[in-house]
Order: structure tokens, then C-alpha cells, then sequence
């Protein structure tokens, strides 16, 4: 196998593998945790020794800014932990250098392929398909478990399904990610037009299957993204992609129509008595305003700690850990469940201008582009700044790092 196969192999087993080291089973089974799965480095490294690595890749402001982001949390946020003396942490500066690490290794493998294989050699579709379709795969046993019954491996409450996930929120993100990506293939391929839109639909479908509600919410603003972006983006885009812009464009609205006016026998029909009161209690959330601990999970708990610690501690924030896990005398055993209050919280206000400051360039940069690839880039950020309002930590999640790393390469023109 040359060098070239070798890579490209590679980042295909990468995506599946991070699926696979996330799977509640295989940890059970192995005892391999997602942050420590071995086979996930090796496909680093086998990455790296098929491309050539390249310095001109750093020039991209974004992926200097993606740097950027780790290196001063992880700097400030240690910083801050040794002042902080008298601090109860939960958990150990080990374990979150681990993680960190591990992240950076991903990143800089990644970043150093997909500049090779999108950059210099213009092969997106290569880079696209070898991350969509272990994506829509996952999604497929995801509708497998709810056509069949399985729900989780865990006992998870409400009859939510997992997929290959140990939590329902990781699934939530993938199906996000699959609504996305099929939307963009829609726009950027021809053929195969009725697939495609039946992956969009089953995105859909296991994002509600997932009951997260940022996925939930997630899948609702990638659709309605998709209308505004084409529909600013209409006059740049030729006529059969305009053709597409109509099909594509009555997809959601139709939904939406339809679930608006048949909402309550949707409920009553599809689902049983703890999904629909997870349901209401989302729709209380988002079009009522209403917060309790109910409808947010003891979320909005967690975040009044976690708001609390960055009044106080607002340049340089309490140190690595501290919103990870929040000390016991706080009564909670977890974290804030928010990586916008975690970068604060953690590593300061300087830090976290700068993780707003990747989002925005990414934004930006996004309409300033052929309006395809815009989408991309702009879709994949948006995904993760909506999941990062309710995730634990956006900073060490693989899959993060891979979808944050090609869409701001999917921003850079080739060479």
C-alpha cells in the first residue's frame, strides 16, 4: 500500500474507530475509555506517515485560532488552578492533559491530512464521504434500535436511543451532523437526489430518536439555515443548483407545516408518555421561556454555579477542572454542561473571546466563498456552537475536532 492509500485508509478507520471507542459496549467489553483508545492514535500516526507534512497549512487564520484556543486554555486554565490553592478540584490535571493531548494529536493529524487532500490536491469529495458514511451508517442502527425496540446499554431513562453512543446527546450531534452533510451533498453532486433525501429524513428522524434537545433544535436551525444561506446565495449558484434549492427547500417547510398542525396526535401516536412530556417540556423551553430543573435537566443549576464562579474569577477563571466536575460541597457531582461557561469558567475572559473568535471567523469567512462550501463550514460551526450550550466539554470531544478542523479547511482556497 503506497502512502497515499495509507492515509486515506486511515482517516476512514480514524472516523469509524472514534465511533467505536465511544460505544458504551466496547468500553464494557475492552475497557478501552474514549480518550484513551490506543487504535485511535495509531490511525494518527498512520495519518501522518502517509502525507507530507506542510507548513504553509498554518497560514489559515482559523486553524491558527484553533491552536490558539487549546494552547491558552490549557496554559491560563493550569495557571489559574495553581493560584487557586485553596480550591477543591474533582479532577485530576492528569486526566484533563490527557484528553487535551490526545485532542491535539487528532487536530494536527487531521488538519495536516485534510489540508493535503482538500488543499493541494482538491479531493473533497474524498475527504466528505469518508466522514459521511460511517455517519449515515451510525445513523442507520440508531433507526434500527427504535424500529426494534433497544433504546440503550445504560438504562437510560424516556426510551431514548443511543446508536453506537454511550449517551444520547453524542447521538444527537451525529444525526445533526448527517442533516447537514446530506443537505450539502444535495447541493454539491448530482444524482442519486431521492437517496439523499431520504438521509436527510432519517437525520431527522434519529435526531428526534436521540430526544436531545440541542439536537432537536440543532436539526431545526440547520434547516432553516439551509433556506436563508441558498436563498442569499441563490443568484451565485447556477440552475440546476437552483433546481435543487426548490426540491430541497420544500422539504422543510412541508415538515414543518405538517408538524404544526397534526403536533399533538404526532404525540399521542409515536410516543409514549415520558417522550411526549420530554417534548412539551422542550417546547415550554424554547417558544414559552419557561427554565425549571425539569425541562433543562438540572442544567439551569449547574449553570447558575458555574455563571456564579466567573463573576468571580472572570480574567483567568478557577483552573483546569473546576467546571468539568464541580467540587461535592456544591451538591452537584458533574459539570456545567456548557463549554461556553466551561472556557470561562475555566481558563478567563481572554480565552474565551478567542473561542468566540473562532466561531465568528469561521462565520465570516464562510460568505465570502463558493456558497457550497460556505454552507459547509458555516453548518459544521454552527452545529457545534449549538451543542456546545449544552454539552460537557467541546474541546476534548474527537469527533469535535475532526468536524471543526475540516470545515475550516473546507474555507481554504487550493493552492
Amino acid at each position: 500500500m503506497n502512502k497515499t492509500k495509507l492515509a486515506n485508509v486511515a482517516f476512514f478507520t480514524l472516523m469509524v474507530t472514534i465511533f467505536l471507542s465511544l460505544n458504551d459496549v466496547v468500553y464494557q467489553l475492552f475497557g478501552v475509555g474514549q480518550f484513551g483508545s490506543p487504535l485511535i492514535l495509531i490511525c494518527c500516526f498512520l495519518m501522518l506517515a502517509g502525507v507530507k507534512i506542510s507548513y504553509e497549512s498554518f497560514n489559515s487564520v482559523g486553524i491558527k485560532l484553533w491552536y490558539l484556543l487549546y494552547l491558552f486554555y490549557t496554559l491560563v486554565g493550569s495557571i489559574a488552578r495553581g493560584l487557586n490553592i485553596n480550591t477543591v478540584y474533582e479532577i485530576d490535571l492528569y486526566d484533563i492533559f490527557q484528553k487535551i493531548i490526545t485532542s491535539m494529536i487528532i487536530i494536527f493529524s487531521v488538519h495536516q491530512f485534510v489540508y493535503n487532500r482538500i488543499v493541494m490536491e482538491d479531493k473533497k469529495k474524498l475527504v466528505f464521504y469518508s466522514i459521511f458514511i460511517p455517519i449515515v451508517l451510525s445513523c442507520g442502527y440508531a433507526v434500527y434500535q427504535g424500529m426494534s425496540g433497544i433504546v440503550s446499554v445504560t438504562g437510560e431513562e424516556f426510551g431514548r436511543v443511543m446508536g453506537v453512543f454511550s449517551n444520547p446527546n453524542g447521538l444527537g450531534l451525529v444525526s445533526n451532523v448527517c442533516v447537514m452533510m446530506a443537505i450539502y451533498s444535495i447541493y454539491a453532486d448530482k444524482g442519486y437526489m431521492l437517496l439523499k433525501a431520504a438521509v436527510l429524513i432519517m437525520g431527522l428522524y434519529v435526531s428526534f430518536l436521540s430526544l436531545s434537545r440541542s439536537a432537536i433544535i440543532t436539526s431545526a436551525f440547520i434547516l432553516i439555515l439551509s433556506v436563508v444561506w441558498f436563498s442569499i446565495k441563490l443568484l451565485k449558484i447556477n440552475k440546476n443548483a437552483r433546481r435543487k434549492y426548490l426540491f430541497i427547500t420544500g422539504l422543510p417547510i412541508l415538515s414543518i407545516v405538517y408538524l404544526v398542525n397534526n403536533f399533538e396526535d404526532i404525540l399521542s401516536t409515536y410516543t409514549d408518555y415520558g417522550q411526549s412530556q420530554k417534548i412539551l417540556g422542550m417546547v415550554d423551553l424554547v417558544f414559552k421561556g419557561k427554565v425549571t430543573a425539569e425541562n433543562t435537566s438540572d442544567r439551569a443549576q449547574v449553570y447558575k454555579i458555574g455563571i456564579d464562579n466567573i463573576i468571580e474569577h472572570p480574567l483567568i477563571g478557577s483552573g483546569l477542572g473546576f467546571c468539568e466536575k464541580f467540587p461535592a460541597s456544591t451538591g452537584y457531582n458533574y459539570g456545567c454542561h456548557n463549554t461556553f461557561i466551561l472556557i470561562f469558567g475555566n481558563s478567563g475572559v481572554f480565552v474565551f473571546i478567542l473561542y468566540l473568535t473562532l466561531i465568528g471567523y469561521v462565520a465570516y469567512k464562510s460568505f465570502f466563498i463558493n456558497p457550497i462550501y460556505g454552507f459547509f463550514s458555516i453548518g459544521m460551526i454552527s452545529i457545534w456552537a449549538l451543542q456546545n450550550l449544552g454539552s460537557h466539554n467541546g474541546l476534548d470531544e474527537k469527533m469535535d475536532n475532526i468536524l471543526i478542523t475540516v470545515a475550516i479547511l473546507f474555507l481554504v482556497k487550493k493552492k
